[in-house]
């Protein structure tokens, strides 16, 4: 299900937890379907800035989709 960022509202980090908080906004082909809240631990983050800084860093950027996967 597609999902994007919801406007109104920023992300957001938890310093007890770390975890980090990014309201979502899900969507369907032709309307809104719900609201969620995706929470990533702080590994999840720093894996996916490392990945990205490391694709970011090569010529070749065609391979991004795949390490991303890997993620």
């Amino acid at each position: 299900m597609p999902a994007s960022l919801r406007a109104s509202a920023l992300p957001t980090g938890d310093l007890d937890t770390s975890e980090i908080r990014s309201p979502l906004d899900l969507n369907s082909p032709d309307h809104a379907t719900g609201r969620v809240d995706q929470v990533l631990s702080r590994l999840e983050p720093e894996r996916l800035h490392a990945a990205l800084t490391y694709q970011m860093s090569r010529t070749d950027s065609s391979s991004l989709r795949l390490t991303l996967e890997a993620v």
